[in-house]
């Protein structure tokens, strides 16, 4: 995994292959445990909602190299 998220952070897919993989371990707690207390689950999703900026900047450095590549249309409006 380390691997591969370092040969997209040198591809420019990805901002940090490190931010990656603390939302990697976010997501596996998110899904894997149960969230039992209300404040845990809050502090989750918080942490989770921290993310998204880097989500949408990553989906679109994706889209981006799909339409370089001739994969998608180049009038697809990015995220």
């Amino acid at each position: 995994m380390r691997d591969r998220l370092d040969f997209a952070e040198r591809m420019g897919w990805v901002a940090s292959s490190d931010e990656w993989l603390v939302l990697r371990e976010l997501r596996n707690r998110m899904v894997h445990e149960y969230l039992l207390e209300p404040q845990a689950a809050v502090e989750a999703l918080l942490a989770a909602h921290r993310f998204v900026p880097a989500l949408i900047a990553t989906a679109n450095a994706l889209i981006e190299e799909v339409s370089r590549r001739g994969w998608l249309p180049s009038h697809h409006p990015p995220i």
